[in-house]
């Protein structure tokens, strides 16, 4: 099979390195972490997410200092903590964490 001179042709392995080196240092908004969190109301993630998370989140996600300033997040870092902390973000609580809060329901 001949290929066209005006063609490239390169491994997938190739080809998902330079996809993922494209979205280096891309910045994304509040619209895009909403959408990758999969929760649609913007009060609700900061409160479930972007607030609880604060300390691990600001190396790489930057909060308003005002009302009219934007979110910022850095699209690959943002992306991987979400991955490494899935279980955070869909509301799984560790046994411990568990126990704790029936501590505090009983006690209310």
């Amino acid at each position: 099979m001949e290929i066209p001179d005006e063609y490239v042709l390169i491994t997938r392995v190739e080809f998902e390195e330079m996809k993922r080196k494209v979205e280096v240092g891309k910045i994304e908004t509040l619209a895009w972490f909403k959408e990758q969190v999969k929760i649609k109301n913007g009060e609700l993630v900061k409160e479930r997410i972007l607030y609880p998370y604060r300390k691990e989140l600001e190396k790489f996600v930057r909060y308003p200092s005002g009302k009219r300033e934007p979110w910022k997040f850095h699209k690959n870092l943002t992306t991987q903590w979400i991955e490494k902390n899935f279980d955070k973000i869909a509301g799984r609580k560790k046994d411990s964490e568990k126990k704790a809060l029936r501590v505090q329901k009983m006690a209310i």
